[in-house]
């Protein structure tokens, strides 16, 4: 598996050519599903797709998905409700970028998060993570998460236990996740918060 960890297809790709999926599940978000999108469609970084999953909701969140008519959303209606994670592991299938993000309905993100993302990127990386600020539902500031440093002196056991990235502001290389979510035991097999 180490092997294919280390193998990167986008080592001779430039940068600003990266093509970043925004994977954003869903399960009745309705009220928050328009900003959200509003949030995503308008990145200054435009090379991207947005995968909508649709975790069978009851409410009318596929129609508010659907009012967006945006080439860059690709909705995917799961049907039953299957929850949060194994609906990330069935939408990373419909995936085409070679980076992704995650954006729950409930949230949105600055209109230059994937710009200031893809201007620090460096190949080879799995993952990167930065800090974001915890907001109510009108966008009133409750808090800020920071991302701790790791010391190099650590173990593989200390950050386990210490270390926090929030999923919603980490971007992951695509190839480098299916490789390990792939390689995992079926009853391990989900991309969860």
């Amino acid at each position: 598996m180490s092997d294919r960890l280390n193998h990167h297809n986008n080592d001779c790709k430039n940068v600003g050519t990266l093509k970043v999926s925004i994977l954003v599940n869903v399960y009745n978000g309705a009220k928050t599903i328009a900003r959200a999108l509003e949030s995503l469609v308008s990145q200054s970084y435009d090379n991207i797709e947005i995968v909508v999953f649709d975790d069978g909701s009851v409410d009318n969140t596929v129609d508010e998905v659907r009012a967006f008519n945006s080439t860059k959303i690709v909705l995917i209606e799961g049907g039953q409700n299957i929850g949060l994670g194994y609906g990330r592991n069935k939408a990373l299938d419909h995936v085409t970028g070679d980076l992704l993000g995650f954006c729950d309905a409930d949230d949105y993100w600055h209109p230059d998060f994937l710009s200031l993302h893809i201007k620090n990127w460096e190949h080879g990386r799995g993952l990167q993570s930065s800090n974001f600020y915890l907001v109510d539902i009108l966008g009133n500031v409750k808090g800020k998460k920071y991302i701790w440093t790791t010391p190099l002196r650590y173990s593989y056991k200390k950050i386990l236990s210490r270390y926090t990235v929030g999923l919603l502001a980490t971007i992951v290389d695509v190839e480098k996740l299916r490789a390990v979510v792939h390689d995992l035991k079926p009853t391990y097999h989900c991309i969860w918060d």
